[in-house]
């Protein structure tokens, strides 16, 4: 698996931006934190096991849906990586 390898990393650093340097600017264009702007349902479908996105990102972007009483629904696959 690449994606831990530091050529990965640099590489999304570049291209989306660097967490520890530029947080605010990353969480104002992540679509959690815009939950209230989506008009549409969402489907979020999320592996248990997941390393490239983390289990908790799904589980925020339902919450966000949720208080903002978006539509959504929500499948966790057990087990599953990617």
């Amino acid at each position: 698996d690449f994606s831990d390898s530091e050529a990965m990393i640099d590489s999304f650093r570049r291209r989306v931006g660097d967490f520890e340097k530029e947080r605010p600017k990353l969480l104002e264009a992540s679509p959690a934190y815009q939950a209230d702007r989506i008009d549409v349902p969402v489907l979020i479908i999320q592996g248990t096991e997941d390393r490239r996105v983390d289990p908790d990102h799904a589980h925020r972007m339902a919450l966000m849906l949720g208080l903002f009483g978006k539509k959504y629904e929500m499948l966790e696959i057990e087990g599953a990586v990617r």
